[in-house]
């Protein structure tokens, strides 16, 4: 017996598409708001490098001759000190569809009581303004809150990023990784791999992969990472550089 034919999918509007990759740049724009304030977290520990050990993790990094000694101290410093708070960030990182609904049932709210307070009669808005002495919102001020509470959670909601897909991952390898990865491509001029064929990097692992090991280890000493993390953090990192540049989200 045969079934009802199928309907032809409607292709997707160009609108969509556009949004779709506008949203997917907004999340590109939140990960990187977000990873700036890591980096200059107050709560974050105090780091000191000395040249001693600047030059040895330079020893890995092509070109090192030529590029900007002071401003990798000062980058590779506030990458350090990201991770040392990661933890603090776990929560915040997360963009959900779960997020998006929150702020659509604020806007709600807002829309609602806004509502409310231009339709209410003089003497609601009498004991408003009379209740108490000063109040803590008068008619007119719970007025202009609720407007303007309902104009900024529509434009929240209008430029809300993409939400995450899938289950997240480990947030302390993930934000190492991107920012190990901005560091070598930032100082070097390369994209950050496994190895370089034009230069024989005497490792395995590769130029990336030796100053990796390099950071890690000098992140032992300040106490930011232990001596058992070392191997498994270069593992994690070396593995996701092996992935696409999808990678490189939080």
């Amino acid at each position: 017996m045969m079934g009802r034919p199928r309907k032809p999918r409607r292709p997707p509007r160009e609108t969509s598409d556009l949004d779709f990759e506008a949203r997917k740049l907004r999340r590109f724009k939140r990960q990187n708001l977000i990873l700036q304030q890591m980096r200059t977290d107050p709560e974050a520990p105090k780091i000191d490098m000395s040249e001693e050990e600047l030059s040895k993790i330079l020893q890995v990094v092509p070109r090192a001759d030529s590029l900007d000694r002071e401003a990798f101290h000062s980058r590779l410093i506030k990458c350090i000190r990201g991770f040392a708070v990661v933890e603090k960030w776990e929560k915040i990182v997360p963009w959900r569809q779960a997020d998006v609904k929150d702020l659509k049932r604020m806007r709600k709210a807002a829309a609602e009581l806004e509502d409310a307070c231009r339709k209410s009669g003089e003497p609601a808005k009498y004991l408003l303004d009379h209740i108490c002495k000063p109040p803590p919102l008068s008619a007119l001020d719970m007025l202009e809150f609720s407007k303007a509470s309902n104009e900024y959670l529509t434009l929240a909601i209008k430029y809300a990023p993409l939400p995450d897909e899938g289950s997240r991952r480990d947030l302390r390898t993930r934000f190492l990784f991107i920012e190990l990865v901005e560091i070598w491509e930032l100082f070097t001029g390369e994209e950050a791999k496994r190895s370089d064929r034009r230069r024989a990097s005497g490792s395995p692992v590769g130029e990336f992969g030796l100053m990796t090991l390099m950071i890690l280890e000098f992140m032992c000493t300040t106490g930011v990472v232990s001596e058992d993390e070392i191997a498994k953090l270069q593992k994690a990192i070396l593995s996701r550089l092996d992935r696409s540049k999808s990678n490189r989200l939080l």
